[in-house]
């Protein structure tokens, strides 16, 4: 993990009932188009009023990037656009939901104790997504593009006012993933062998 996330996973989570801010953060790119998918999902959850964040990922294309835009004016409530570079971490603190996608951003909403949604790419790895559900870090839907947006906008509700199940979430992703792996590697490393790379 990077250092914000280190730090991130040693913050005291607060899952508040009444959640209302998502974050959505696909990756770094999303030939899927899958951001899009998700905040036309968000515009049309029903009897919320949601404060969104999406993550513009460094290769997004100037299509998926202009769709989203789109979407995003007809939103009703607050939104912002993050670049790929923003403190995600703080991010992440800040939400009560974030959808993602399934790469490495899994064990970063893990760490920090972050609720999620998980869609998937049809050619994944569909293994660690596995590990994941079924400790319960997280709802996997499956492939993003054979998501419904009807029904990805009634798991996203679902989850936001379900706040026993963001708990749980919260507890099991950083009872997963802790943030301290580095030190227990250091620590298995014979001290004269650290002595001679220092």
């Amino acid at each position: 993990f990077r250092p914000e996330f280190i730090k991130a996973s040693r913050s005291e989570r607060e899952i508040l009932s009444n959640a209302t801010r998502v974050l959505v953060c696909v990756g770094g790119s999303d030939e899927l188009h899958l951001t899009a998918t998700i905040v036309e999902a968000l515009c049309s959850v029903s009897g919320l009023r949601l404060s969104l964040s999406v993550v513009i990922g460094p290769v997004y294309p100037d299509a998926l990037k202009q769709r989203v835009s789109e979407l995003l004016g007809r939103f009703d409530g607050d939104y912002e656009i993050l670049a790929h570079d923003s403190d995600l971490a703080a991010a992440m603190l800040s939400v009560d939901l974030i959808i993602i996608g399934d790469g490495l951003i899994k064990y970063e909403a893990a760490v920090t104790g972050t609720p999620s949604i998980m869609i998937s790419r049809f050619d994944s790895e569909p293994a660690p997504n596995q590990v994941f559900e079924e400790v319960g870090t997280t709802r996997h839907l499956g492939d993003g593009g054979q998501i419904p947006v009807h029904i990805l906008a009634e798991e996203i509700k679902k989850v936001l006012t379900d706040v026993e199940l963001r708990r749980s979430m919260s507890l099991n992703g950083k009872a997963l993933v802790d943030g301290k792996g580095l030190d227990r590697i250091i620590k298995h490393i014979p001290r004269d062998v650290l002595e001679t790379t220092a």
